[in-house]
């Protein structure tokens, strides 16, 4: 079975699933979204019954492009960049492709955060995961954000 038959079969897996846009932020922006709990265990079923697996390359910063790691006062630290995905058929073939990253983090978590990011946004690619928003909204900037650690008690 080639690594594309190994993803349509994935896809056939995914499609079945009904994504609830349980996850919330607010703040200077609201919105909802998918939690990547939720994609994470369609697609590690679907990639067990298909055969394939993930890997990422190393992350990539083009400053020719405005990619790279910024510091925003004193608070915020943000990182733009991409890094080469792969989605490797149990037979040794596989498929690559490119993969933006847009995030931003208060605290120490940003690699996590964007390791994160490449991953959901990997896979929401791939298997048309649809949020119904144009755009997925971690990848968003938003200026006005309040850092989780001094916004309002609820």
């Amino acid at each position: 079975m080639t690594v594309h038959e190994r993803i349509a079969t994935a896809m056939q897996v995914i499609a079945e699933v009904d994504f609830n846009k349980s996850g919330k932020v607010t703040g200077g922006a609201t919105y909802n979204f998918i939690p990547i709990g939720q994609i994470l265990q369609a697609v590690r079923k679907a990639h067990a019954k298909a055969g394939l697996f993930l890997t990422m390359g190393p992350l990539e910063y083009d400053d020719a492009h405005g990619e790279g790691i910024f510091n925003s006062g004193d608070r915020w630290t943000k990182a733009r960049g991409h890094c080469e995905v792969s989605i490797n058929g149990a037979d040794g073939d596989s498929v690559s492709f490119t993969v933006p990253f847009n995030v931003q983090d208060n605290s120490d978590k940003l690699d996590n955060k964007i390791l994160t990011n490449i991953e959901r946004q990997a896979y929401r690619l791939l298997y048309a995961i649809d949020e119904g928003d144009a755009t997925d909204p971690e990848t968003e900037w938003h200026e006005d954000a309040v850092p989780i650690n001094e916004a309002p008690k609820e």
